[in-house]
C-alpha cells in the first residue's frame, strides 16, 4: 500500500513547532556547552578538556585556595550566579559587564577549567613580573607564528570568585595599553571593547573578536529575556568613577590565556616577552660552559648546534620563536650569534638607541659593554620584561651559564655597563 505524503503539512507542522519552542525558550538563544566546546576548539589555549588551561598543574602560590567555584553549564546558569558580579565590575571600572562574562565563558569554560574552579582565575590572566599575589602554574597553549604549541606559564590565583573578578577590572584599568578601550565609545559599547582590547594585545587567538562577540550575544539575550531584564545594557550604565589612572605598561606575552599576553602593544614582542620567561623557568640543568667547551642540548638548541658563547644567539632564538626572525644571519637568517653582531643588525635594520636617549619597551633588546669597554662592541645582550619609570627588568641568556633575571636597572648610559637598545620597527 503507497502512503500519500503531504509535504507541505509537514514543512508548516515543523516550522510552527520551531517558532513555538523558540517563544517559550528564550534561553535556546544562548550559546550551548556543543558551541563552547567548537568555539574553544578553534582558540590557540584550548587544551580539549575543561577550558583553556589544562588542570594537570601544580600552585606555586601559598596553596591556601582550598575553596571551589561551582561549575555551570550553559550562558543562563553561568549570568545567574556571576552576573551581578561581572555587573558590579563593570560598573565601578567602567567596562562593560556583557563582555566581562563573555570572556569569563570562554576563558574557564563556564568556570569548569582547573583554573577557574579551583584558583578563581575566570578570565586565564597570567602572572606578569607585577603581580604580587598567589600563583598557579600551569601547561597551556598559545598560539606563536600560525602554530600552536605547549608551554608552562604561571597564572593569577585569588581567593574567591568575588576577587577573580576584581582582579579582571584591575587588570584593564592599570595597564596602560588598554587605554582606548576605557573612553568612549568602547567602555560602553561591548564589541567595540572588544575589538580595542583585543588591538591592544589581550589575545594572540584567531578571531578573538568574533569569538568573544558570539558569546556575548548569547549573554544580552538571556539578560533581556527576563522581565525585567536582569541588569540595563551597558549602554544604559552611568559608571561610578573614571577608571584609575594607567600605570606601567607590562607586556609578558598575551594576557589571556585563551590568546596571549597575554601578545600584546605588539604582538610579537609580547611574545618574546613570554618566551623568555618560559625558557627561564624551564630552568634545565645544566646548560654547560662554552667558554670550556661543555655543551649540552640545553643550550645547543639556541646556537643551532653551535657549542659557543650563547646570549645572542638566545636573543636571536626567543625572537624567532616569537614569530618575528632577525634576518640576515646564520641558519636561514634568523641567527645573529655575538653580541657586536646582533647590535649592528638593529642600527642597520631596525632601530637602535642609546641609553637614556629615550625609555626601553618590554620586548627591547638590551645591549652591555663588553671587556674593552666600546660602546660599538658590546659583550652581552639581554631582553628587557618590564619597565618602571626609568628603571628596567631583564631576561638573559649565557648568565652565569644560565638564563637569569635581574631587576632595577636604571636607564643610564654606563650604569652597570649599559650601552643601548635594539627594537623591532612597527
Amino acid at each position: 500500500m503507497k502512503i500519500k505524503i503531504n509535504f507541505m503539512k509537514i514543512f508548516l507542522f515543523l516550522f510552527v513547532s520551531l517558532f513555538l519552542i523558540n517563544l517559550v525558550s528564550p534561553i535556546a538563544l544562548a550559546v550551548t556547552q556543543d558551541d563552547l566546546t567548537s568555539i574553544l576548539k578553534g582558540m590557540p589555549y584550548y587544551d580539549g578538556s575543561d577550558g583553556c588551561a589544562s588542570g594537570s598543574s601544580s600552585s606555586s602560590g601559598s596553596g591556601n585556595n582550598t575553596a571551589s567555584a561551582t561549575p555551570t553549564n550553559d550562558v543562563a546558569s553561568f549570568v545567574d550566579k556571576y552576573g551581578q558580579a561581572a555587573f558590579n565590575i563593570g560598573k565601578q571600572y567602567g567596562i562593560p559587564y556583557e563582555v566581562i562574562l563573555a570572556q569569563a565563558i570562554v576563558e574557564s569554560g563556564y568556570a569548569r577549567s582547573t583554573l577557574a574552579s579551583q584558583y578563581f582565575n575566570f578570565f586565564g590572566i597570567k602572572a606578569d613580573p607585577s603581580w604580587t599575589g598567589s600563583t598557579v602554574t600551569m601547561s597551556t597553549q598559545e598560539s606563536v607564528n600560525g602554530q600552536t604549541i605547549t608551554i608552562q606559564a604561571a597564572f593569577r590565583a585569588y581567593p574567591n570568585a568575588q576577587a577573580g573578578f576584581e582582579g579582571y577590572g584591575l587588570f584593564i584599568t592599570q595597564n596602560s595599553r588598554y587605554a582606548n578601550a576605557l573612553k568612549p565609545p568602547a567602555n560602553h559599547d561591548p564589541y567595540k571593547y572588544i575589538t580595542e582590547i583585543e588591538n591592544a594585545g589581550y589575545a594572540t587567538a584567531p578571531d578573538y573578536v568574533n569569538t568573544i562577540w558570539s558569546v556575548a550575544q548569547g549573554v544580552i539575550n538571556y539578560i533581556a529575556s527576563k522581565n525585567p531584564p536582569l541588569f540595563p545594557p551597558s549602554s544604559q550604565v552611568t559608571y561610578d568613577n573614571s577608571p584609575p589612572a594607567a600605570t606601567t605598561y607590562i607586556a609578558t606575552g598575551a594576557d589571556s590565556s585563551c590568546g596571549s599576553g597575554s601578545s600584546t602593544g605588539g604582538g610579537g614582542l609580547a611574545n618574546v616577552v613570554s618566551i623568555a620567561q618560559q625558557e627561564m623557568a624551564l630552568n634545565p640543568a645544566p646548560y654547560g660552559n662554552d667558554s670550556a667547551g661543555d655543551c649540552n642540548a640545553n643550550m645547543l638548541k639556541y646556537t643551532n648546534g653551535v657549542c659557543e658563547a650563547w646570549c645572542a644567539s638566545f636573543v636571536s632564538w626567543v625572537y624567532k620563536q616569537a614569530g618575528i626572525p632577525f634576518t640576515g644571519g646564520d641558519a636561514g637568517g634568523w641567527l645573529h650569534a655575538g653580541a657586536a653582531e646582533l647590535q649592528q643588525y638593529f642600527k642597520a635594520n631596525e632601530v637602535y638607541f642609546a641609553a637614556g636617549a629615550q625609555s626601553p619597551a618590554p620586548g627591547d633588546v638590551v645591549f652591555w659593554v663588553g671587556a674593552d669597554g666600546s660602546v660599538s662592541n658590546p659583550g652581552h645582550v639581554s631582553i628587557v620584561t618590564a619597565v618602571n619609570g626609568n628603571t628596567f627588568d631583564d631576561i638573559g641568556g649565557n648568565e652565569q651559564s644560565k638564563i637569569l633575571a635581574s631587576k632595577g636597572f636604571k636607564n643610564i648610559a654606563g650604569d652597570q655597563g649599559l650601552i643601548g637598545f635594539g627594537r623591532i620597527k612597527n
